[in-house]
């Protein structure tokens, strides 16, 4: 009897203590604090509480009632609460959110999307996870993190995710986000393959192809690329295209190659670019200009850098098409403005010239320097030339010189004659003959006559050199060959008074006319007291020496 008492006394405790609970219960819940009710309502349910299981069904009707209402982050914040507490009601109601939040992130509302996939995704929901690692990974909304993309990645990958295995195979295999891993990448990489994934089937074919942590193996590269390319991957029809075109595992075919290109073409970048390389080429296919701008226009106009370059250069050369100088200064311009060095050059001119765009040297010398400052010789010799004149910018003979030698040190056969003038000169800098002399070899080697004739003149006059007639007599006759008249007429007195060499009329004669007919007119006279002084038969035997001159000079 003492023990029954005492049943009934802690029953009757227990009753009051899970009665004060249920009202703290109702009190939150009436308050709107609905994760203190559920922590009160959740246990005494299980004690088969019937009140509290009807607060815990009112919680959900409220989190399904803003569902229907549209009002997706308060309800899933009250989903997700009654989730964790293990009530499976609202599993399809979280799938739901989940997809709506996936369809804000495909209308690129990041910020919103956000606010829904990253409660899920923490919860486990591997959709929203692989999100999360789209948005870290190409800084979505937020700034990128590479190291959180795989983090994430990772995550909804173990759950089967095929998307996050293709990318987190890829981020293996790059080390990026990540330590690279062959091994990884591979087995990761297999996982999404065996899904049917085309990505993945493309990323593991340029593992084979290239001997990434396995042997290399062209064949299965080549069945990898196909499955992918008959998904309709993009990336796998431009690598079979270049499989064809290279040879590499197969024979090599470049009308086949360009059929992967073609298939390839509209959602590759890459393959319009090498389609209008291959038309304007024609090496080994069949060459069609008018078909490379085609192709070089549809790879320029989403942004691909060399192909408007080579765009502009086969319009303003009227290849293939009519020449617009307008159309090719607009080309020239999106390279110019991508970072193309030699656009910027080329645009340059155009505003040196007028073509295409308003004739402004102020435009051509800001050009230039941006050129110049990305390494191209060319940019890096006319900046030097316009600020030696002062043309387009205010006159600096030393930053002249600094540009000039930028220029000769990458080889620029005019650009090392001006830096050797500006030595012999003085200009920007104290003369220096020697410097001046090694500057005029480099450019006459590279049969530069300006250089020659330098040459020549220094080597006459003993200017940083011991003088040498005969040295000087070789360097001004390179340079008249190549139809330099002051050379020419340079050679033609020094044959007529015997400067360092025996009086020969006849030479004199050849090269005095040959400066006459390049554009020298001082030797009028001299020709007339030579004519004097030859015979007939002599001055056809000179004329005929001229005129196989002439013929040697492009």
């Amino acid at each position: 009897m003492k023990h029954i008492l005492m049943v009934v006394v802690l029953v009757c405790l227990l009753c009051s203590t899970a009665s004060a609970k249920l009202e703290k219960g109702i009190e939150a819940y009436q308050n709107g604090n609905y994760t203190e009710a559920l922590n009160v309502f959740i246990p005494l349910s299980v004690l088969d509480v019937t009140e509290a299981t009807d607060y815990i069904d009112l919680i959900f009707n409220q989190g399904v009632r803003l569902f229907k209402n549209g009002e997706n982050e308060n309800a899933l914040s009250l989903l997700l609460l009654l989730e964790k507490h293990g009530y499976e009601k609202t599993r399809p109601y979280l799938e739901q959110l989940a997809d709506r939040g996936l369809d804000v992130f495909e209308r690129k509302d990041y910020a919103r999307a956000d606010k829904l996939l990253l409660p899920l995704a923490e919860y486990g929901n591997e959709k929203a996870q692989d999100r999360q690692g789209q948005m870290f990974e190409n800084g979505l909304g937020r700034p990128q993190d590479l190291m959180a993309a795989a983090r994430w990645y990772k995550k909804a990958a173990e759950q089967g995710n095929v998307h996050a295995q293709y990318r987190l195979g890829s981020m293996y295999r790059e080390g990026k986000g990540i330590k690279q891993n062959s091994e990884m990448a591979l087995k990761v990489l297999r996982l999404a393959d065996m899904q049917g994934h085309a990505g993945a089937r493309n990323t593991l074919g340029l593992m084979y192809l290239h001997g990434e942590g396995v042997r290399e193996n062209l064949a299965l590269a080549y069945m990898l690329f196909k499955k992918a390319g008959d998904q309709g991957d993009a990336q796998a029809l431009y690598n079979l295209g270049n499989l064809y075109l290279q040879g590499r595992g197969v024979k090599k075919d470049v009308s086949i190659a360009a059929v992967f290109f073609k298939q390839a073409a509209e959602k590759h970048v890459e393959a319009c670019f090498t389609l209008g390389t291959l038309y304007k080429e024609g090496e080994g296919f069949s060459k069609n200009l008018g078909q490379a701008r085609v192709w070089f226009q549809k790879a320029a106009d989403q942004g691909h850098t060399e192909a408007a370059f080579e765009l502009a250069r086969m319009i303003q050369a009227e290849e293939g098409g009519p020449r617009d100088k307008a159309a090719a200064a607009l080309y020239f311009k999106a390279a110019a403005d991508q970072g193309h060095p030699q656009a910027w050059y080329d645009l340059a001119m155009l505003y040196s010239k007028g073509e295409g765009l308003e004739k402004k040297s102020s435009r051509a010398a800001q050009a230039f320097l941006k050129g110049a400052e990305q390494g191209d010789a060319r940019a890096q010799l006319e900046l030097g030339r316009m600020l030696e004149a002062g043309h387009g910018l205010a006159t600096d003979q030393s930053k002249a010189v600094f540009w000039y030698k930028k220029s000769a040190e990458q080889g620029l056969a005019w650009a090392q004659y001006q830096l050797g003038r500006c030595f012999e000169q003085g200009i920007g800098q104290d003369e220096d003959m020697t410097e001046a002399l090694k500057w005029y070899e480099k450019a006459a080697e590279q049969n530069l006559a300006m250089a020659q004739d330098s040459l020549g003149r220094m080597y006459a006059a003993g200017k940083g050199v011991p003088k040498d007639d005969l040295h000087a007599l070789v360097w001004f006759r390179k340079a008249g060959e190549q139809g330099l008249a002051k050379a020419q007429n340079t050679l033609g007195d020094i044959y007529f008074s015997g400067k360092g060499v025996q009086v020969d009329y006849l030479q004199a004669y050849v090269w005095l006319s040959l400066a006459s007919l390049y554009g020298e007119k001082k030797q009028e006279n001299d020709l007339y007291e030579l004519e004097a002084l030859l015979t007939q038969e002599q001055i056809r035997d000179a004329v005929r020496l001229r005129d196989d001159i002439r013929k040697t000079i492009r």
